[in-house]
């Protein structure tokens, strides 16, 4: 059991043990993993961005990454740990991410949009109480959200979008898959 885990489930734990009107523990460290993981991926990574001088970078990516994965969905890894670094890292090179809009954010917005035509949203079934009646309108502002970076014009938003429609895809299932069993056989 990892950090995220064991710091869940003993303030789970404390929780009812302290208010027994309080929810199921269960109830109360899957809401607290959640928190922890999240909390703990934003502060790290505003932390290193900080150092580098990259704090608004990491502000805007941060942003972009959770709205737009609300409506599009994506990947979710096995263990919190895993997720939380994967988190991290991934946001602290975005923010880290510096090039011309017209020179390659453009062309990668452009593929951000097709694959979330394609895929949003995806991998949301069974995670979010949202019913799937309304699929189609998560992808329309999904494809919202990533259009309006076509007037903003930002490098980051670009890679951000562009690194979450990325992880609605099959691929990415599939690599997340491959890397799971491989880490049980050894």
């Amino acid at each position: 059991m990892n950090y995220i885990d064991r710091s869940a489930t003993y303030i789970a734990q404390s929780i009812r043990k302290h208010n027994k009107n309080a929810g199921s523990e269960i109830a109360l460290k899957y809401a607290l993993t959640l928190l922890i993981n999240t909390s703990s991926a934003i502060i790290v990574s505003l932390i290193i961005c900080t150092l580098t001088d990259r704090f608004i970078y990491a502000m805007l990516s941060i942003v972009g990454f959770l709205v737009l994965r609300y409506f599009s969905g994506g990947l979710h890894l096995s263990s919190s740990f895993s997720c939380c670094l994967f988190s991290t890292c991934l946001i602290t090179l975005v923010a880290h991410s510096s090039f011309l809009y017209f020179n390659l954010g453009f062309i990668i917005n452009c593929i951000a949009f097709i694959i979330l035509c394609k895929t949003a949203p995806n991998g949301i079934k069974g995670v979010s109480r949202i019913k799937p009646k309304y699929y189609p309108l998560l992808k329309l502002i999904a494809l919202c959200i990533v259009s309006s970076n076509f007037y903003f014009q930002s490098s980051v938003l670009a890679t951000v979008f562009f690194s979450q429609s990325v992880l609605t895809t099959s691929l990415a299932y599939s690599i997340k898959d491959y890397i799971e069993r491989w880490g049980q056989s050894n």
